[in-house]
């Protein structure tokens, strides 16, 4: 008798044609697409019985340069039904919101070790941006050192979360920044390895 497998972003074949196509049910071409190499999740696999989009929502941008990572915050946020828009680098991203090709987000998950722009000069940027300020902006990275800390403060970070995180808190702590009840998080199956 065998067990039911569910797809799972560490499935060796994720990124082959025909996942594409089982996971092209995620990939949403709302809001004037995702332009700018961007995509926007709106609900998690049918497998996973996601609840219905939390309505009036603006998605969660989501900057990082592991699609790992992109991939299990999407997934995350999705189990929830808060929608989430992501982008490699923060020169798309901003490019995205400066052509309005992207949705304004009201809150930002941005790692700091990035090409072409690092996050401390993606979060100034937008600090100086008058379109841009209000967004609540929190560091989700690798780096654990005081200096990084201090140094998110100052451009304007609101929160630090480092990696590896469980799913679960990361709900909660956006959830609590964005002022709205936090779901209840279904078991850390989405739970990042050692090493990403």
């Amino acid at each position: 008798m065998g067990s039911t497998r569910y797809p799972s972003w560490a499935d060796e074949n994720f990124d082959t044609p025909s996942a594409d196509r089982r996971t092209s049910a995620l990939r949403s071409s709302s809001s004037g697409g995702s332009g700018a190499g961007g995509s926007v999740i709106t609900g998690a696999s049918p497998l996973l019985a996601p609840p219905p989009p939390i309505p009036g929502m603006a998605p969660i941008m989501v900057i990082d340069d592991s699609l790992v990572v992109r991939r299990v915050v999407e997934a995350t946020f999705a189990r929830v039904g808060i929608p989430t828009i992501s982008f490699p680098d923060g020169l798309s991203a901003l490019n995205a919101l400066v052509k309005r090709e992207a949705p304004k987000p009201d809150l930002l998950l941005l790692d700091i070790g990035l090409p072409k722009m690092n996050g401390y000069e993606v979060a100034r940027t937008m600090r100086q941006h008058p379109e841009l300020q209000a967004m609540i902006i929190v560091m989700l990275t690798g780096r654990d050192g005081v200096i990084d800390v201090v140094r998110s403060k100052i451009v304007g970070a609101r929160d630090y979360i480092k990696k590896p995180f469980r799913p679960a808190d990361l709900v909660a702590r956006v959830c609590a920044l964005l002022r709205i009840p936090i779901p209840e998080v279904t078991p850390d199956r989405f739970s990042l390895p050692p090493r990403y």
